[in-house]
């Protein structure tokens, strides 16, 4: 009967095992959630600043172009009316950039906001308690 007798030995890993498993199993995972936040994070900054630069460089074209119809045709009203249209490109630029911020920020924020809390949730959870 001493034939048939069945053994089983389990040890915990150790903390410094756990972080290499661990790294390994987010080197090798899909899309670890530090990646995905970054990844949304860029997202919505690239786009807003994207297209907030767009709308500020036509603006200043237009700026130049006025700046030209001024000093080369002497054409003082055309001149400042595209002069005018340029500033308020410059300055849409601006205001593109933030309300495309707004916008990816509301569109994405529960997104980010899920993987900020999940990340910092893991974080305490490593961390060692105080003696």
């Amino acid at each position: 009967m001493s034939d048939k007798q069945f053994s089983y030995r389990y040890t915990a890993p150790t903390e410094e095992e756990r972080k290499e498993i661990e790294s390994i199993r987010n080197a090798f995972a899909e899309n670890p959630p530090l990646e995905q936040l970054r990844s949304l994070n860029k997202k919505v900054q690239k786009r807003a600043s994207l297209w907030g630069w767009i709308v500020s460089v036509i603006g200043f074209l237009v700026f130049g172009g006025g700046i030209s119809v001024l000093l080369e045709m002497r054409s003082y009203g055309w001149g400042t009316a595209v002069v005018l249209l340029g500033v308020i490109g410059i300055l849409g630029g601006r205001l593109t950039y933030d309300e495309l911020l707004r916008h990816g920020q509301k569109k994405y924020g529960k997104q980010i906001a899920e993987l900020a809390e999940t990340l910092l949730k893991e974080e305490k959870k490593e961390e060692p308690p105080e003696s």
